[in-house]
């Protein structure tokens, strides 16, 4: 029985990525997949160890350490970025607030995390990733034309940029092949 490539994949916490991939897959073409399942059960931030409560900073019920909106905790002094935060404990998200920490405290310019463009990868065979708006979602919010760019590989790669036609500055993206979530992990960088 032959499957469409979409038919066998769950997208779990990646709202509307299937659909970004299907204007560029033909669904026609014959794809079998062995579906793989998987149990992802998180982790906790691990803060036991710093003994930040003798410095009295506060943390949640998960241990994790509470901040603010631009990473401070309730010790002025005292700055926390990445898993320990038990916010989208996501690397794309860790390497932004690192920037924007940096910008904060040694830019002078106070930023805060903007969560709106943080890829998201579905780790099957091939990996699936998305970053930005997708071309439904960048039509329904542009303010002037899109421009829509697409490659195929022979390697089996498909790839989409979503592009502002009057700034030409890319408003999303998407890849479905080899490597697809260190590619857009890495370009994904360039809307922080």
């Amino acid at each position: 029985m032959e499957q469409s490539f979409f038919d066998s994949i769950y997208f779990l916490h990646c709202p509307g990525l299937a659909e970004t991939f299907l204007d560029v897959l033909l669904s026609s073409v014959p794809i079998w997949l062995a579906v793989m399942i998987g149990l992802v059960i998180g982790q906790l931030p691990n803060t036991k160890r710093l003994n930040l409560e003798t410095v009295g900073v506060e943390l949640d019920e998960m241990g994790a350490v509470k901040v603010d909106e631009f990473s401070r905790t309730n010790v002025p002094s005292i700055w926390a970025v990445g898993d320990v935060t038990n916010r989208l404990n996501l690397t794309p998200v860790a390497l932004m607030k690192g920037t924007c920490f940096s910008k904060t405290i040694f830019g002078g310019q106070p930023t805060k995390p903007d969560y709106s463009n943080v890829p998201c990868a579905v780790f099957c065979i091939p990996p699936l990733c998305v970053v930005g708006l997708s071309e439904e979602e960048a039509i329904e919010q542009a303010k002037g034309d899109i421009s829509i760019f697409t490659s195929t590989r022979q390697e089996k790669t498909v790839m989409k940029l979503v592009v502002d036609s009057e700034t030409n500055k890319v408003i999303g993206a998407s890849m479905c092949g080899p490597d697809a979530p260190e590619i857009m992990q890495s370009s994904s960088s360039i809307y922080y």
